[in-house]
């Protein structure tokens, strides 16, 4: 299994645990990012779990997500969910090293909006 976002962020990520400062600003980078970004963080995890093989097989959420019900415009959904502490160091700073990459990413994309 490829995953080309997955195979440059490994690269040079650090196994040591997140300091109380990054998840303290990881979990308030979350709820702000696109649908995409969202996507791309659940991607990254499942895949850094089957290849380590945390992760059970392709139908299992890894290292002990939750399906989550959530309201949205009128509509229910169903949103996956982590403990930031029951996932291995590895993939907090992986998620870490994304979120900190998208949400730069997003502010450039909306100045360049403004400009059009």
């Amino acid at each position: 299994m490829s995953f080309p976002l997955y195979d440059v962020l490994i690269k040079d990520v650090s196994d040591n645990e997140l300091t109380r400062e990054e998840k303290t600003k990881l979990m308030s980078i979350i709820p702000t990012l696109d649908q995409k970004g969202q996507d791309n963080m659940y991607t990254l995890i499942r895949v850094h779990g089957l290849k380590t093989k945390a992760g059970g097989n392709i139908f299992e959420i890894p290292y002990d997500g939750q399906n989550v019900d959530k309201m949205t415009t009128g509509k229910n959904t169903r949103d996956i969910k982590f403990n930031i502490d029951k996932l291995p160091p590895t993939v907090a700073q992986l998620i870490y090293k994304f979120a900190m990459i998208h949400i730069d990413t997003m502010s450039n994309d909306e100045r360049i909006l403004r400009l059009d």
